[in-house]
């Protein structure tokens, strides 16, 4: 911190202060000896810039001679790979992302009141109309009900239609507007 203070050029009256701690704490000296922070799971001496990311092998038996971008989640054969990889992953993880704020959204409107038969199909996926007892239960969670009070309020509707493996389905606007009549969402 003082290093910092001593070096940044808006603040010049702070910097024989800032060299006369530093001369008085010892500083200096002492920043030589701090070790490097490790990195779990990496060996040290194999970490290398590739395409500004930091890739390197891993210090375990079965990450031995396989590469990971520091922080990924696979090891792959070379850093090429790994670095293929991560970007896959971060392209994947970005669509999720994108996909959970749409359904973020359309949960919005459905606590309003103001949604729509496309809100619903976005929601379910395309082509469907009702939706299991799971897939509400997991929407009414989210739009911030008690998951016995979701259960609850699941078994008290009849389902509309059984698929062939016996799983009930239910009208979705039925649950959120009864729901909606008994205060649990607002």
């Amino acid at each position: 911190m003082l290093q910092q203070i001593r070096d940044d050029p808006r603040f010049p009256e702070f910097k024989s202060w800032a060299e006369g701690w530093l001369e008085k704490t010892g500083a200096p000296f002492v920043s030589a000896f701090i070790p490097k922070v490790k990195i779990p799971g990496f060996d040290e001496s194999t970490i290398i810039k590739y395409e500004d990311y930091e890739v390197g092998q891993g210090s375990f038996p079965l990450t031995k001679n396989k590469w990971s971008v520091v922080g990924g989640h696979s090891w792959e054969k070379t850093p090429e790979e790994a670095v293929a990889a991560f970007k896959k992953y971060e392209i994947s993880r970005k669509e999720i992302e994108q996909a959970r704020v749409k359904i973020d959204t359309i949960l919005e409107k459905i606590k309003i009141g103001n949604y729509t038969s496309i809100d619903l199909h976005a929601l379910l996926g395309t082509g469907y109309n009702n939706a299991t007892g799971n897939q509400l239960q997991g929407f009414l969670r989210q739009m911030g009900m008690r998951p016995t009070d979701a259960l609850k309020l699941i078994k008290k509707i009849a389902p509309i239609e059984t698929t062939k493996s016996g799983i009930f389905l239910y009208d979705p606007r039925t649950v959120f507007e009864k729901a909606r009549s008994m205060g649990f969402i607002k």
